[in-house]
């Protein structure tokens, strides 16, 4: 079926170990070696300390390396990433997972998995393209790896999309085929078992074909406002990483648009931004501000994002910005604004 032509190994660029990622696939990586017995000491060698706790709002890409490697060194298990990749659901990589889950056609679901890739963390970018009456997802990486830690992001990161996207359909995700730019391991079994079609090896790209038709395909959890919505705080998430780093306001700002409806205490993200709560108070006071101002203007922007959207009541509002009571939520947005969030709503 595959006329792929084969190469061993993938042509990449050296990882700057200065890169980060986000945390939620070394997360998964961290339990499951947990919920094996394995001790946090021993999964966590010679990482980061803050990123081995994986409450960071991003980690190095140096230090996931290692936590890899150390889980291999470990499990003694060469395919750990495909047995670990597998038992992925969406939830464990929150906005992310819930967005794919409320997707109104499995074509959305490919659009947003290849604009918001990044979220997961899984050191792969995912793109696609079509092939004959397929259409291929293509993940790829743009870190040189040693090839048993190559091997785990490649199986761990394709295990985990098809999981993701059977839980997603119900278990409607036939694959035609799937390729992968790794040599041919000595349990092939377990892979075809995995992905439930031919699988090839030693390929010049990693590949999940599926039929076009399927993107059509509604899965029953479709939900068009949620969709929407997921999308836009996903975009905002994106977004926050492009601000200044040089400046310190953005820097505390791209903490907590993270999560703008349960921001993170002070002393959280003064230990996110490795410095000590009352080091973050002085600098945020010399800048003219403090933390409670900035996490009212960043409830005040999702306030008023929300208010564009007319499906969105102003309960709905209240909740998504983190007050369990409206009238909480009322009062601080007149506060914010001079006028009642009613009054808002209809300029």
């Amino acid at each position: 079926m595959s006329s792929a032509v084969q190469r061993s190994t993938p042509a990449t660029p050296a990882a700057r170990t200065d890169d980060t990622v986000a945390p939620e696939s070394a997360k998964i990586l961290f339990g499951r070696m947990r919920e094996r017995g394995f001790d946090c000491h021993d999964i966590c060698k010679d990482v980061n300390f803050q990123f081995a706790e994986l409450d960071q709002g991003r980690g190095y890409v140096s230090d996931y390396v290692r936590l890899i490697h150390n889980c291999l060194e470990l499990s003694g298990e060469p395919d750990l990433g495909l047995r670990i990749g597998r038992t992925v659901r969406p939830p464990e990589y929150g906005l992310f997972g819930y967005a794919l889950l409320t997707n109104s056609q499995l074509q959305n679901s490919r659009d947003f998995a290849v604009r918001y890739f990044s979220m997961t963390g899984t050191m792969m970018k995912l793109d696609y393209a079509g092939e004959g009456t397929d259409v291929k997802l293509l993940p790829t990486t743009p870190y040189e790896f040693s090839p048993a830690v190559y091997r785990y992001v490649v199986d761990f990161t394709m295990a985990a999309i098809v999981s993701i996207m059977r839980t997603t359909t119900h278990g409607r995700f036939p694959l035609s085929e799937t390729r992968f730019a790794i040599d041919r391991p000595a349990n092939v079994t377990a892979y075809e078992k995995a992905y439930g079609c031919p699988v090839v090896f030693g390929c010049v790209e990693n590949a999940l074909l599926v039929s076009a038709e399927l993107l059509s395909f509604r899965p029953p959890g479709a939900d068009p406002a949620a969709e929407r919505l997921l999308a836009e705080q996903c975009e905002e998430i994106v977004a926050a990483r492009r601000y200044d780093e040089e400046n310190f306001l953005d820097k505390v700002r791209a903490v907590i648009v993270r999560r703008p409806g349960k921001p993170l205490s002070l002393n959280e993200v003064a230990r996110r931004l490795a410095m000590s709560a009352s080091g973050m108070k002085r600098r945020l006071a010399a800048a003219g501000s403090s933390y409670q101002q900035l996490v009212d203007e960043t409830r005040l922007e999702l306030a008023r994002d929300l208010f564009r959207r007319p499906e969105i009541t102003i309960e709905d509002a209240a909740y998504l910005c983190g007050y369990e009571n409206p009238a909480s939520f009322r009062r601080a947005f007149k506060r914010w604004t001079g006028v009642t969030a009613s009054q808002y709503r209809q300029r």
